[in-house]
């Protein structure tokens, strides 16, 4: 299971960056958390900062263990979708945001 942070598109490349998400990164992560001593998180009487406190040493961890992977994939040229219902479906798009931001209920 991995999570999609961007896409690129070149020329009939398609390229993914994703984080690396499996047992072994989720095994680490966790390992990671449990030896954290997460002192600072329980310190203090601000709300805020001892919530940034914790979101920092979580996040922290987060990034290390589940690093962000650039994945290949080419695409299909002989799609289903022929050009003029994409066209027919990107004008639609197009109209339907017109619409969303009008406030004539005409």
């Amino acid at each position: 299971m991995s999570v999609t942070a961007a896409t690129h598109n070149v020329k009939d490349h398609c390229m993914f960056y994703k984080r690396n998400i499996n047992q072994s990164t989720i095994a680490d992560f966790l390992l990671k958390l449990s030896h954290d001593t997460w002192a600072s998180a329980f310190e203090g009487n601000d709300v805020n900062t001892i919530f940034n406190s914790f979101l920092n040493t979580f996040l922290r961890r987060f990034y290390s263990s589940f690093p962000v992977i650039k994945v290949n994939k080419l695409q299909n040229h002989k799609s289903r979708i022929m050009s003029g219902i994409r066209t027919s479906c990107q004008y639609k798009r197009v109209l339907y945001v017109k619409l969303r931001n009008n406030n004539n209920p005409i």
